[in-house]
């Protein structure tokens, strides 16, 4: 059996200690980090900014601000029609027939709009209201 030890060239030990010198060097560098910035994602509004108009109420928009009114219902859990408006305007009309509930999508009045709601067919069972929250 031959022997496997060779003798070491010194240039090649001189290239390899400056590689694992370079290596060493980069892999110590600071990397500069950009800065943190916080993100504060609310998925639900704060309590306070929430409100409910009910009926024979009119909100009026805080300047500033915008109302986004997202469910409908009536206090005595039937199936009361309601007439919901914006500045006298009729936005959402349900026939009575069945629930409102929450909404496919929001609707927004401006800062300034009144909002009110009503009822077309009246019933003293069910008093219409239409729930939403300030948002900036």
């Amino acid at each position: 059996m031959q022997s496997l030890a060779r003798p070491l060239d010194l240039r090649s030990a001189l290239v390899g200690l400056g590689l694992a010198g370079s290596l060493m060097l980069l892999t110590s560098l600071a990397v500069p980090t950009p800065p943190v910035k916080t993100m504060r994602i609310s998925l639900d509004p704060e309590p306070s900014s929430i409100v409910r108009v009910h009926e024979g109420e009119s909100f009026q928009v805080p300047q500033k601000l915008r109302l986004v009114l997202k469910a409908a219902g009536t206090t005595g859990g039937g199936l009361g029609a309601i007439d919901l408006k914006i500045n006298g305007v009729t936005v959402l009309l349900s026939n009575g027939a069945d629930p409102v509930g929450a909404f496919p999508f929001p609707i927004v009045a401006q800062p300034g709009d009144v909002v009110s709601v009503g009822e077309p067919f009246p019933d003293p069972n069910n008093i219409p209201f239409a729930t939403g929250y300030l948002s900036e």
